[in-house]
């Protein structure tokens, strides 16, 4: 659902760009000082700017976020629901880049791995999502629908949850039908029909007011 904050990790900028809000004081974290701002877009909006630019950087996530809670911006209930990697609007030179992010993620749970999937039954199917396009109002996702069984299929339905506050804009390629945030999407006449292996796709357009995650759990059942 809704953001409740959003973690900014600033290594570098350029020119007069500078993050939201305001300073609210300095920290020194991972070796490094860093000034700390404070700005508010509907969820609370914490950066971390560098007192000298950052090529490259390895550090905890944990580290940041626990001088966020003593500010009293979050609260340790809360879930860390995206990591991403980019570069803000600059002013003057030739820009910046990413050019490599790795993470790992370590939830002080068990460290064994889960247990591998069962072999799909005859008539299974899997839906792959994929963004092609977002912006702060709404995104377009496609899904590719895929027969992982050695039958062929004659139909697919694929359900998933929209998040609290999205709705369906249109969509394409399969019948939609929804009960609140519920969506289920059923083949048509010309896409329901799949060998073993072979794949077709569906695509939908939902709004999200003030932002939030897109949905990336589909569920996919074949007859």
């Amino acid at each position: 659902g809704q953001n409740g904050a959003e973690l900014m990790i600033w290594l570098n900028r350029q020119g007069s760009i500078q993050p939201i809000g305001s300073p609210v004081g300095n920290v020194n974290i991972a070796g490094r000082n860093w000034e700390v701002w404070y700005g508010n877009t509907g969820w609370h909006v914490i950066s971390y700017v560098s007192a000298s630019p950052i090529s490259s950087f390895s550090f905890s996530v944990q580290a940041f976020v626990n001088d966020v809670i003593s500010r009293g911006y979050i609260n340790n209930s809360w879930y860390l629901t995206s990591i991403q990697a980019g570069f803000e609007p600059w002013v003057g030179g030739t820009g910046l880049a990413v050019n490599s992010l790795t993470a790992e993620v370590n939830g002080g749970g068990s460290t064994q791995p889960p247990p591998p999937p069962p072999p799909p039954p005859p008539g299974d199917c899997t839906a792959t999502p994929a963004v092609q396009n977002q912006w702060d109002q709404g995104y377009v996702v496609e899904v590719v629908v895929t027969n992982t069984s050695s039958s062929p299929i004659s139909g697919w339905s694929v359900a998933f949850t929209l998040p609290s506050g999205h709705s369906m804009v249109n969509g394409w390629n399969a019948q939609f039908s929804s009960q609140g945030q519920s969506v289920t999407a059923s083949n048509l006449s010309y896409n329901g029909n799949l060998a073993p292996g072979e794949s077709t796709q569906f695509g939908f357009q939902a709004s999200r007011p003030g932002g939030g995650v897109v949905p990336a759990s589909f569920t996919c059942s074949a007859s």
